[in-house]
């Protein structure tokens, strides 16, 4: 029964892999686990699964877990995602599919700003689609434009909210100096999922300047910032608590900015204040994830 299928494999790599240590696993496997490898239509995909499971080094609660080996060997036996050209051109890959499977939100937001070629030729495939598909129903179900209890929650503490604009995605490039002759220097690109922009005026009606109030969609209260998001908001003011404002210059273009009175538009500079910085967090259900509150980075001195 074992000898057929190890030879029933679709992947030579883990063919060799798997008849050496596979005999003494199976022995002791639970029954869960023998009924997938003996009698499953689709078993010699997850003896695919495990043996990869096996090479990367996974922990053994892994592939010792029946319901892991039907996730991967499910999406190998998909002849769309072409995972075992993957896996046996790099066996480290298997880490990444594990990432993807684990977190496709925050993936998703990783894949925003990265310049990581082992992760961008994810981007190639197909199994990607399918991620990005799942990693962006969390994002639609809390766009700003379109999601009433994010507004609602927002407009309890923005004042004269009616006036604010509302863009999503906002694109950002810190300012990090003016040199004498107005010339800038910038920091890294920084992505808002939403950013709630009011013109800001003193007691006589003169302009002063553009405030924003950040916010940033997460699946969950730990899920991680991305780098950028990290090295140039979170971390300077977690860092620098004497810090009131970082000054910031608008990179979205003028097509993906609503129409509005207060002229905001490309290349607006704009200030985000330390108290302004917010992350909305889901309810946690993986497949139709749902607004549940709002947090103040400020308020918890911008840790996670």
């Amino acid at each position: 029964m074992i000898l057929a299928l190890l030879l029933s494999l679709h992947s030579v790599f883990a063919q060799k892999y798997c008849k050496d240590d596979f005999p003494a696993f199976y022995k002791d496997a639970s029954d869960e686990l023998k009924t997938l490898f003996d009698t499953s239509p689709q078993r010699a995909y997850f003896l695919d699964a495990w043996g990869y499971m096996k090479k990367a080094r996974f922990d053994e609660t892994y592939f010792s877990d029946a319901e892991w080996i039907k996730k991967l060997g499910k999406d190998i036996a998909n002849e769309k995602y072409k995972l075992i050209d993957i896996f046996d051109d790099d066996i480290n890959d298997v880490f990444k599919w594990k990432q993807l499977k684990e977190n496709p939100f925050e993936v998703v937001e990783l894949m925003k700003e990265t310049t990581d070629p082992n992760w961008l030729k994810w981007v190639e495939r197909e199994y990607w689609k399918a991620v990005l598909e799942k990693g962006n129903k969390f994002n639609k179900h809390m766009t700003a434009n379109n999601h009433a209890k994010l507004k609602e929650a927002f407009r309890s503490i923005i004042p004269n909210f009616d006036d604010v604009v509302i863009v999503d995605e906002l694109q950002v490039l810190p300012v990090k100096k003016v040199d004498a002759n107005g010339v800038k220097t910038y920091g890294s690109k920084v992505i808002f999922d939403n950013g709630f922009v009011q013109k800001v005026t003193n007691n006589f009606g003169d302009f002063e300047y553009y405030r924003v109030i950040y916010n940033d969609n997460k699946f969950g209260l730990k899920s991680p910032w991305t780098t950028n998001q990290k090295t140039e908001i979170i971390h300077q003011f977690r860092d620098n608590p004497n810090l009131e404002y970082i000054t910031l210059e608008v990179r979205t273009v003028d097509d993906k900015i609503p129409d509005n009175k207060i002229n905001f538009r490309y290349k607006t500079e704009i200030r985000l204040y330390r108290e302004d910085v917010y992350k909305s967090i889901s309810n946690g259900v993986n497949d139709n994830p749902e607004f549940s509150r709002i947090i103040s980075m400020n308020q918890i001195n911008f840790k996670n």
